[in-house]
């Protein structure tokens, strides 16, 4: 009897035990910003998609403010949802770490690598050297390398045919960032980068922003994981090769490529300390992760949505053509200095950028140390996304957001407006000159040569494929020669 009664007593104890926790578990923290309910052991995950969550932030917004709190399982996570919140919260300088999870670290041979998901001085180290890099070398090639890249693609394109728009009708981003990195041409790799191309869009599209294999990564491979280890893994047999036959004919006094330029600081380090400090070969491999995977995806899907949008308007590309023969012709070909020139096709990049933003709630920020942030307070460690699809279709700063419209982009303060998809701060990317000029010389090229329409009775979506970035679903186009 005297046992029973302890047990009872045991399991009162066990049960008040379980529900103060739960109690504490769904409190949400003094001058944490207001948000849905905390329910015990999930927080708000059971209202937070993985994927689309841009589509919930304005009814968040009107119902919350434009800081919303929620709680990823047991990480606290703020959606920042104002224009002004969002550009001051990307230049904070205690919000400028990463959420480094093992499940992430898979891509950077589990260890925090590369340009995305580190934070060290290592990190900063290697950043400005790619931005030195990219800023100086770099851009004196650019014309040269997208000529021959962009020539050879677009005289591939059948006149008169329809095209299916999808992945694979762009490769010239992934060759041009190839030849940037390693100096290699397709065609002498061709069925090896068109497997790592496939790979990685296959992973980028199964990717979750805040799926619970973030949180508790045993639980990834239930969430289509192996398809980002093997985009990880085709890239990173690539890169070594390409790096091994550097070294082999690697000259100080010859750099051709990123590849030599890294092999040359390591040299470096090596003299100076007698040992490599930052520039080791994985985190060559891990940088070019980033930036292969990075920077196709965003350039290559914001050109296709462009393209989508202006053969849905052809008053646009009327405009377009008129510009490109005013002030290129049909002969010469496109260059750099040609976009000081070129309002309106600036003014149609611009809007392809911000009408469909690849990343609408960018990669996650972490709160490095206590905060007060207006009148609420971060703990160290809180997440952060910002809302930067909502911010450019927020209707107290766009006219008609939804509607694609180069034109506000035009007058004495146009190109002012805000354009958030590269970030801003010390983690805004470090490809957005490439981006930028990438994006200018292609469609000048292609508009310079084509006209494009939608077949006969056809309407496409302009929804996107949901997935780590959004891209545009296939669609059909007519691309006639001009």
């Amino acid at each position: 009897m005297f046992f029973e009664i302890d047990a009872n007593i045991f399991l009162v104890a066990l049960l008040v035990i379980f529900l103060l926790y739960c109690i504490k578990d769904c409190k949400r923290p003094k001058n944490f910003p207001n948000g849905p309910t905390f329910l015990p052991f999930i927080g708000t995950s059971w209202i937070l998609p993985a994927k689309g969550s841009e589509k919930l932030i304005p009814e968040w917004r009107k119902k919350y403010g434009n800081l919303v709190g929620h709680k990823l399982y047991q990480e606290k996570l703020v959606f920042f949802c104002g224009s002004q919140e969002i550009i001051e919260g990307l230049k904070h300088p205690n919000f400028q770490g990463r959420y480094i999870t093992k499940y992430l670290m898979q891509r950077t041979l589990n260890k925090p690598l590369g340009f995305f998901f580190a934070e060290d001085e290592t990190w900063s180290e290697v950043r400005r050297f790619a931005l030195r890099y990219f800023g100086t070398v770099f851009t004196k090639e650019l014309e040269t390398i997208l000529h021959d890249e962009l020539l050879e693609e677009l005289n591939n394109i059948r006149s008169g045919e329809i095209h299916i728009i999808n992945g694979a009708f762009m490769k010239s981003p992934l060759n041009v960032i190839l030849r940037i990195m390693t100096g290699v041409y397709r065609k002498d790799h061709e069925a090896q980068i068109d497997d790592m191309q496939e790979k990685t869009e296959k992973a980028f599209i199964a990717g979750r922003l805040t799926g619970i294999e973030l949180v508790y990564p045993v639980l990834s491979g239930f969430f289509q994981n192996h398809l980002q280890v093997d985009a990880t893994l085709a890239i990173q047999e690539f890169l070594k090769a390409r790096l091994e036959e550097h070294r082999k004919t690697f000259d100080p006094q010859d750099i051709r490529d990123y590849a030599d330029a890294f092999i040359n600081e390591s040299v470096k380090e090596i003299q100076l300390h007698g040992k490599i400090m930052n520039f080791s070969d994985a985190e060559f491999l891990s940088c070019g992760i980033d930036l292969i995977q990075a920077g196709n995806e965003s350039v290559g899907k914001t050109i296709q949505f462009t393209l989508l949008y202006v053969a849905l308007n052809q008053r646009i590309q009327l405009k377009l053509h008129e510009e490109i023969d005013q002030i290129i012709g049909p002969d010469r070909y496109p260059t750099l200095n040609d976009k000081t020139n070129m309002p309106y096709l600036e003014a149609v990049i611009h809007e392809g950028m911000r009408i469909d933003p690849i990343a609408p709630v960018g990669v996650i920020h972490r709160v490095t140390k206590d905060t007060q942030f207006r009148e609420y307070f971060f703990e160290k460690d809180t997440l952060i996304n910002f809302a930067l699809k909502y911010a450019m279709h927020d209707p107290e700063l766009w006219q008609n957001p939804e509607e694609f419209s180069p034109e506000r982009f035009l007058g004495n303060d146009g190109l002012k407006k805000k354009i958030l998809n590269f970030g801003l701060g010390k983690r805004s990317c470090i490809g957005e000159v490439f981006s930028r000029n990438f994006m200018f010389l292609y469609l000048s090229y292609f508009f310079q040569r084509f006209s494009i329409k939608l077949p006969d009775n056809y309407k496409p979506s302009t929804d996107p494929i949901l997935g780590f970035t959004n891209g545009p679903k296939p669609f059909k186009l007519i691309i006639t020669k001009r």
